[in-house]
């Protein structure tokens, strides 16, 4: 039996002034290296789930949370946010709410610049980061330029270049077209593969689940 990264025991969530409770009751253990799909129609509380592993649930929200999370030792209710950030990579369903800068080359450094990675390393995982998600040519251009497909791929390649334990991926190809969901799902394929990543994905799009998940949580 592989390791267990990521823990959730009874945990239900309610959000500041919400009417019902976002979660309720949820158990789950997920392995490293595992590929875990996050599904359920739109309010089931996929983004919430997703937010309890990088703590900002509740440290960020300030609801109230019952029940346990752990995720690689941390109890996400007793650390900071920050001691996750360079564990738990998180990709929005938005690219462009996580693209600010004027290239790609720093985009793909700013997340290594703020845990005061040596510059020598920078370099390495910005070409590292690029490589995988297949945007080396572009390095120069600004994200401005890319496709919807390019600049999701780009936010994972910002988050790569931390060096995460776990990746959390949030609807990313929820507003890509059908060949920006393929390369989106074949990055994830690739670091499954070469870096024995541990995924969780919440989505819709069942058909690229049944193809590349292990596990598939419906939460209702």
């Amino acid at each position: 039996m592989s390791e267990t990264v990521i823990r959730l025991e009874q945990v239900s969530y309610h959000y500041p002034r919400a009417k019902r409770w976002a979660l309720l009751k949820i158990n789950l253990e997920i392995h490293k290296g595992e590929f875990i799909a996050v599904m359920g129609e739109n309010g089931a509380g996929k983004t919430t789930l997703c937010q309890c592993i990088n703590g900002t649930v509740p440290n960020y929200h300030e609801g109230i949370l019952k029940g346990k999370v752990e995720v690689l030792g941390f109890d996400t209710q007793t650390c900071k946010v920050t001691d996750l950030a360079d564990k738990v990579g998180m990709v929005l369903d938005d690219p462009e709410a996580q693209l600010f800068t004027t290239s790609v080359r720093n985009e793909v450094a700013f997340g290594a610049e703020n845990l005061c990675v040596p510059k020598d390393e920078i370099l390495r995982r910005i070409d590292w980061a690029l490589g995988i998600v297949g945007l080396q040519e572009y390095i120069d251009q600004p994200p401005t330029a890319l496709s919807g497909g390019q600049k999701q791929r780009l936010a994972i390649a910002t988050n790569l270049a931390m060096t995460p334990s776990i990746l959390v991926l949030d609807e990313p190809t929820s507003q890509l077209d059908p060949v920006g969901t393929r390369d989106v799902f074949e990055v994830i394929r690739e670091l499954r593969e070469k870096e024995d990543m541990t995924i969780v994905l919440a989505t819709h799009k069942s058909e690229e689940i049944a193809e590349f998940a292990d596990k598939v949580l419906v939460l209702k």
